[in-house]
């Protein structure tokens, strides 16, 4: 069974990558500078619904309301800096424009895939590209969790340590400082505070030279993974 922490760390990356993607549509809006039309992968003028994307929502009430959103613009606002125009709002047409945050997640994410990007957005291919990520083993149960990734470049630079270590603090959580900190920790390991520090502190000078190491009852190395984007 997978730990707490374990899952915890899971979503964590599944956030960030979702981040990265919302940042990398806010810039493209912003660039192009106008609105962008949204169309579901099922529109059928037959249906009876204004040509978009078709979704159902709760109102206030908690009753599922049908609208239909067809299109999307740049908007610097202080939560969200994409705005979502509605064409309909069950009965009736409607000229609105919301925050992509006033929608669940769910909707959100459905919103942003039916974007029909204009030409000047080129389709690309995905071009492989090697990054070093450092990955943790649970020597308990055997789960193997992704703790940070570098690219070529980031290796050379001179934060290579603090984004490691800073990664390294955050997987560990309230586990490290328990460790260090807890005099009954010091007490059954029969080592000081300033000797934890100082064994973290290799551990980390470690990791940042290329090697792989052992912490607490983690196993920490790298591993080359060929990235698609």
């Amino acid at each position: 069974m997978k730990s707490l922490a374990t899952l915890k760390n899971i979503y964590r990356g599944i956030s960030a990558a979702r981040h990265q993607w919302a940042l990398a549509i806010i810039e493209n809006l912003k660039e192009i500078g106008k609105e962008v039309k949204v169309l579901g992968d099922y529109y059928d003028p037959e249906d009876g619904w204004p040509k978009g994307l078709h979704l159902v929502i709760k109102d206030d009430d908690n009753y599922p309301q049908d609208i239909v959103i067809d299109k999307v613009k740049y908007e610097e606002k202080e939560y969200s800096n994409i705005a979502v125009h509605l064409c309909y709002w069950d009965p009736d047409k409607c000229d609105q424009w919301w925050s992509i945050s006033d929608f669940s997640s769910d909707d959100a994410d459905t919103i942003l895939l039916a974007m029909q990007w204009p030409a000047k957005v080129k389709k690309g291919e995905a071009q492989p590209n090697e990054i070093e990520v450092l990955f943790a083993v649970d020597s308990e149960d055997n789960t193997k969790i992704s703790i940070c990734a570098m690219h070529e470049s980031g290796l050379k630079d001179g934060s290579k340590r603090e984004v490691i270590e800073k990664a390294v603090r955050n997987f560990l959580g309230d586990i490290l400082t328990e460790y260090i900190e807890d005099p009954y920790e010091a007490h059954i390991n029969d080592k000081s505070e300033e000797e934890k520090k100082a064994e973290f502190d290799e551990t980390i000078s470690k990791l940042a030279s290329g090697l792989s190491e052992d912490f607490l009852w983690y196993e920490f190395y790298w591993e080359t993974v060929t990235e698609i984007k």
